[in-house]
């Protein structure tokens, strides 16, 4: 093995750091994904709850739906009419 510049190193070092930048960002975006995908499936159980009739399940939705901003929860005004 010969000796490598530092010229070298440096480029090496950058494409490690845009490398690990890379796979930090795609982990960050997994992680996001999931958990938008738990979020839906959760509102999608909590609201089939809601239209079979489960009580408890409404009140559960009304709570949370009190405690979200104004703009959110007009996404819901059409569902309480």
């Amino acid at each position: 093995m010969g000796s490598v510049s530092p010229a070298e190193l440096d480029r090496r070092i950058e494409r490690l750091q845009a490398l690990r930048d890379r796979r930090i960002a795609l982990d960050r975006e997994r992680k996001r994904k999931k958990d938008a995908r738990r979020k839906i499936v959760l509102g999608g159980g909590l609201l089939r709850l809601i239209r079979e009739g489960d009580r408890q399940a409404a009140e559960v939705a009304a709570r949370v739906i009190r405690d979200v901003p104004p703009r959110d929860r007009k996404l819901f005004a059409e569902e309480a009419g």
